[in-house]
Parts: C-alpha cells; sequence; structure tokens
C-alpha cells in the first residue's frame, strides 16, 4: 500500500468567482521524484486555488501566471513557494522530509511578460486527430489490428493527456501496401508519406510489420539492438511511422508509440534513464509494474510550449511561433543537449532556432525535404545509449526551490565599441587564440548532425582546447601559456562576464570585435565540463583570470561569485566552485609546465582536468546556508571548501610528478 504525503490535508478544490481573461498561461513542469504520492495546493493570483496530486515518479504539467504559488506540507512544517513561469522543480526526499526544488536551466528564461498576473484561463487540450494504419505485411485481419492498434492509442494518449495536455482521436482506419524493397525503417518512412495522405486527419500513424534486410530479427523475430523501431521528422509533421511487434511485450510497445508521439509534440532525446524519451528502448523497465512510462521535466516543459502556441491551430512549425516562445524553447533544447550532446534532434532544434534568430524565418525541421542520401529522420535505436554517463537532469537541482531559472550563459547585446588601431603582441596573441576557435567552431558546425564525428559536450571543450592549444604552440616562449589561457576563457565564453567587467572589457573588445563576437557564438555550439554548460564556464573564466589576476584573485571572484549567487535566485553551488578552482589548478600547472600544451594540443579530455560534481550541494540559499555553515569563516564551511579542494588535487594531472 503507497502511503500519501499530504501537502494540504483533504482541502477540496476552492473555486472564487474571477474573470480569466484571454492572456495565455504559462506552463511549468512538476515531478515526483519520490515513492510517495503527493498532493500540493497551487493557487494563483485572482483568487483560485486547486489541490493537485502527483503519483510516485510523475512529472505533469501546471498552467500557471506570474504569481501563482505552490503550498505542501512536510513533517508537520508548510511551505510555499512562488513559481516562475516556465521553469521545472520536483520533490525530492531528503533526511525523512519531503523537499520542493527548482531544475537549473542552461540559461535564464525569457521574461514573462506576456503571461497574466491574474488566475491563468484553463486550455483547451489540443486535440490531433489521427489516421490509424497499418501495411500489407500485417498478417492479422484487420479486425483484430485495428482492436489492438486503437487499444495501444489509447493507453498512450492516456500518458499524454496528464504530460501535455493533449489528446490523440483516431478519425480514420485504412492499409497501405509498403515497399516491399525498402532499405530501411526511413526508407519505409519516405515510402508511407508518398504513398499515404493524412486526410481527412492531422496525422498519418502507420504500424508496419515489414522486416527490410534478411536476418533483421536475428531468426528469432526479435529486432536486433540498434535497429530502428519508430521514426518521424519531427515537431507536428504529417507522419510517424512505428515498427509494429517490437519490442516483444505490450508494455514497452506503448512505451515505443508514447515515445514518438513525443517527437511529434517536439520532444528531444533525455539522458534521464527513466524518461520515456531515453534511447535505449525495449530495456525490459516498461514491463516492471512499479515502472512508471513518461517523459523527463525538460520534455514536459517543451510539449507545453509547443502545445500553448498549437492550440489555435495556426502554429506547425517554429516559424510561424511567436519569437518568444522559438526563444523559450531554444533554452529548453540547450538544456537537453548540454546534458545529452550526442543526441542530433536536440542540436538540430537549436541550430534551426539560432538559425532564425540570425537570419529571420527558416523551416521547421520536420517541413524539410532533406537529400536521398541522408536520413531524413532521428533514430530511435533499441540498444545502449551512446552517453551512458551524461547526467540526469534532476542532478542540476537548486535547493531550495528558486523564484526563477539561474542565468547562465545568456548572451546579452555587446555595447559597440571601436577595436583599437593598434595592438600588443599580447593580445595579438589572444586574438589569434580566440579567433582559432571561433574557425573550429565553424568547422564543426559544417558537420552534419547525426555525423558520429561531430564532438559535442565535453568532447566539444577538448577540441577546442586542443584548438587553441596548437595556435599558441606558434607563439614565442613568453607568450604561448598567458595567450592560451586568455584567449581560451574569451573564446568559450558566451556570457558577457569578461567582456562587460571594468577590468577586462578593454582586453576583450581589444581582441575581438562586436562583428567577431557574433560570429564566434554563432558557430561555439555547447561545450560542457562534466557535461554542464555552465561549469565549462566556470573552468576557463577561472583559468583566464588566474593569469590576469592570480591565483588568489581568482579564487576569490569564484567565490564572491558564489556569495552573491546566494542573495539571489541561483544560490550558491559548491560544483560551481569545484569547476573554479580546477580552472585555477589548470592554469597555474601550465604556467609552471608550459611544455604541458603539446600535452594539451594532442590528448587533452576534461574529465582529466575538471572532477566530478557529483554530491556537491548546490542552489544554497542565504538561510540554509547560515544555518549549515555560518560565515565563511565557520569551521564547517572551510571544511567544506577543502573537500572541494581535494577533489581537484587528487585528479592525476594537478599532482606532483
Amino acid at each position: 500500500m503507497r502511503r500519501t504525503f499530504w501537502g494540504v490535508g483533504a482541502a477540496a478544490v476552492i473555486w472564487v468567482a474571477a474573470s480569466a481573461g484571454s492572456a495565455r498561461a504559462a506552463v511549468v513542469a512538476v515531478s515526483n521524484n519520490t515513492d510517495y504520492d503527493i498532493q500540493f495546493l497551487l493557487s494563483h493570483a485572482g483568487g483560485v486555488a486547486k489541490v493537485e496530486a502527483l503519483a510516485p515518479h510523475e512529472c505533469r504539467p501546471f498552467q500557471v501566471g506570474q504569481k501563482s504559488v505552490l503550498a505542501y506540507k512536510s513533517s508537520g512544517k508548510e511551505f510555499s513557494y512562488t513559481l516562475a513561469p516556465y521553469s521545472m522543480y520536483h520533490f525530492v526526499l531528503k533526511d525523512n522530509a519531503i523537499v520542493f526544488q527548482g531544475i537549473e536551466l542552461a540559461a535564464a528564461m525569457p521574461k514573462a511578460d506576456d503571461v497574466p498576473v491574474e488566475q491563468p484561463a484553463r486550455p483547451d487540450k489540443l486535440k490531433i486527430t489521427i489516421k490509424l494504419m497499418a501495411d500489407d505485411a500485417d498478417p492479422r485481419a484487420r479486425a483484430a489490428w485495428e482492436k489492438a492498434l486503437r487499444h495501444r492509442l489509447k493507453e498512450a494518449t492516456d500518458i499524454l493527456e496528464r504530460q501535455c495536455d493533449a489528446t490523440f482521436e483516431v478519425v480514420a482506419v485504412d492499409e497501405w501496401a509498403s515497399d516491399p524493397e525498402a532499405e530501411d525503417a526511413h526508407a519505409l518512412l519516405r515510402d508511407f508519406e508518398r504513398k499515404v495522405k493524412p486526410a481527412p486527419a492531422m496525422v498519418a500513424l502507420g504500424f508496419t510489420s515489414r522486416l527490410v534486410r534478411p536476418g533483421e530479427d536475428g531468426g528469432d523475430g526479435k529486432l536486433k539492438p540498434g535497429s530502428t523501431v519508430g521514426c518521424t521528422r519531427g515537431a507536428f509533421h504529417t507522419h510517424v511511422l512505428i515498427r509494429e511487434g517490437h519490442p516483444r511485450t505490450e508494455p514497452e510497445r506503448v512505451e515505443v508509440l508514447v515515445h514518438e508521439l513525443g517527437h511529434l509534440l517536439g520532444t528531444a532525446h533525455s539522458a534521464d534513464p527513466s524518461s520515456v524519451m531515453r534511447l535505449k528502448l525495449g530495456d525490459g523497465k516498461a514491463t516492471n509494474a512499479k515502472f512508471r512510462i513518461g517523459f523527463d521535466p525538460l520534455n514536459v516543459l517543451a510539449m507545453g510550449i509547443w502545445a500553448e502556441e498549437a492550440r489555435d491551430g495556426k502554429v506547425r512549425t517554429l516559424a510561424t511561433m511567436r519569437p518568444i516562445a522559438r526563444d523559450r524553447l531554444r533554452v529548453v533544447y540547450k538544456t537537453l543537449s548540454s546534458l545529452f550532446p550526442e543526441d542530433p534532434v536536440s542540436t538540430e532544434y537549436l541550430a534551426v532556432i539560432d538559425r532564425f534568430r540570425e537570419n529571420g524565418a527558416v523551416p521547421n525541421p520536420a517541413d524539410r525535404d532533406p537529400p536521398a542520401a541522408k536520413d531524413p529522420a532521428p533514430k530511435d535505436p533499441i540498444g545502449i545509449a551512446k552517453n551512458p554517463d551524461a547526467k540526469d537532469p534532476a542532478m542540476a537541482a537548486k535547493d531550495p526551490a528558486p523564484a526563477a531559472p539561474p542565468a547562465v550563459g545568456v548572451v546579452e547585446p555587446p555595447v559597440p565599441r571601436v577595436q583599437p588601431k593598434k595592438i600588443t603582441p599580447r593580445n595579438e596573441a589572444i586574438r589569434k587564440v580566440v579567433r582559432a576557435v571561433t574557425l573550429r567552431a565553424g568547422d564543426i558546425r559544417q558537420l552534419p548532425a547525426d555525423n558520429p564525428d561531430r564532438p559535442r559536450g565535453d568532447k566539444l571543450t577538448a577540441a577546442y582546447v586542443r584548438a587553441a592549444a596548437e595556435i599558441a604552440l606558434t607563439f614565442e616562449d613568453d607568450l604561448q601559456a598567458s595567450a592560451f589561457l586568455i584567449g581560451l576563457g574569451i573564446a568559450l565564453d558566451d556570457s558577457t562576464i569578461l567582456r562587460d567587467n571594468p577590468l577586462t572589457t578593454s582586453l576583450c573588445h581589444a581582441v575581438e570585435t562586436d562583428e567577431e563576437r557574433r560570429e564566434r557564438l554563432a558557430v561555439l555550439g555547447l561545450p560542457t565540463v562534466r557535461f554542464r554548460r555552465d561549469l565549462c564556464q566556470h573552468f576557463v573564466v577561472s583559468a583566464a583570470l588566474t593569469e590576469l589576476v592570480g591565483v588568489e584573485g581568482a579564487e576569490a571572484a569564484g567565490l564572491a561569485k558564489e556569495f552573491s549567487d546566494m542573495e539571489g535566485t541561483s544560490g550558491f553551488s559548491f560544483a560551481d566552485l569545484a569547476a573554479d578552482f580546477s580552472g585555477v589548478a589548470f592554469a597555474t600547472k601550465l604556467k609552471k609546465n608550459p611544455q604541458l600544451l603539446g600535452t594539451l594540443r594532442d590528448s587533452f579530455a576534461v574529465n582529466d582536468f575538471a572532477p566530478s560534481v557529483a554530491g556537491l550541494r548546490e542552489g544554497l540559499s542565504k538561510k540554509r546556508f547560515n544555518e549549515d555553515f555560518g560565515e565563511a569563516a565557520d569551521k564547517r564551511f572551510t571544511k567544506a571548501i577543502d573537500e572541494v579542494r581535494a577533489r581537484v588535487t587528487e585528479l592525476k594531472a594537478y599532482q606532483k610528478p
């Protein structure tokens, strides 16, 4: 029997007459990462409050205004938090108490000026009509396959209705003759698109029983690992194709269908091993009675934004979406990509959105007709995910919940400056390092998104470090380390931390014009440290500051930033400090051993120079920090700092020979 944590007792729904108006409500994603049922009270300005519930390990979207408040009880205490529109939160169990936390995004969301302050209007469910189809390779009679597929779609719809406020309705049923000569599942999709029109429905949902290669089933009727079990071209495309009969069990087949319908609603792949958007489906998890088929918070947020835009029937592509909604999706996809750099889906969405921001309207990925030689659809293979060690988004949780997502990596328009006509030899060397990274980024950007050789995440950082080291080795000996450290700090930072700092602004503008900076940011991508974009920025900026102001100055700057964050929404982070101290140690090591540049050029790897941040506390408010660590001179705090330093110094790269 499951226990329930009652957030607000047995209170009934409270209705107060109020006009919701026509303004759009915002969405937040709230997840229950505990084994208990949880209830809480969600109230809004304008006088309406309602008891909401989350089952164990369930994530759902909730409509909010600018001043919506979530309240709950735990261990006899009452807690309440103002929810920031378009943010993510979760309940976790700590010390036998339920704790509510915010989940950090890779960048700050745009301001919610378009969100009403008063009670948001409850939107109608987004209805997507379906033409349900099976191909001529299905051995069952039509009545049999139609009954089975309708039941499966009903189960998938029940899941999506709770997690996206979207419903799927079958309005037509038919068969089609699939191509027996198709080489793979994506060729079957192209054939399906050519032969089948979705009318009178919005989407043709096809189930194919055709094996496309001899021996594809391994001789036992089961697809081999790595085989594609479903595909579509992206959000609100007109066709979805599913491999019928695979995986072997019905719960796993439901999960595959939910996964593909998720893609139809704008999701990307997730590093979260419990998310339906993980790469490894057919892994047996769905057959466990305790396992809940569902989406991770990031994809719940993505679907919520897409559904919000699509409800009026006018938005089916990124190009026709409101710019502010597109910018919100950019933050979500940027976070998904930083956590799972190998996923081509989030990367492609980011590329399209960025091209729109730069050049105006562009087609949605789902609307483009790619060359015949290139697979048009994202692959959803059965098998091991390419990046099993990527961070679970929940690991980026802040404690306690922030009122708004932290502003990490936000690109602000720089103040126009005129580059000086004269430039010192050191600045010229720094400029060449920044330029080398930009050129390397441009080369990488030219690689197809699904090219396995295209570096992402930590590997992208490594590619940039190697490019910077390679050019630095061509300089005079006394310029090499200095130009490398400062140039790398500027090149890998997409914020304005260095550019707007009074101590470094002149230098930044001397080595990179505004136009060059815009060019760099357009191709930089999302280099990470330990699969986090923010840790990469902490690492390279601290390394640059070590060269500019020394070890003590760089460490002091890192600590000052964390104490400043403690006053705001993101909170004090020991993980950030670990990256700061790693950057300082990295710079110190290089300055003492300039010959290390050759090694960095040939074999730099992030994990050699930056420790794991697993278990380090983050998101500490001033109150929580004072309770747990006192002041900066408190022994509890100095002990915690020493433990962070130990993580750095224990790395082989920083140990004395």
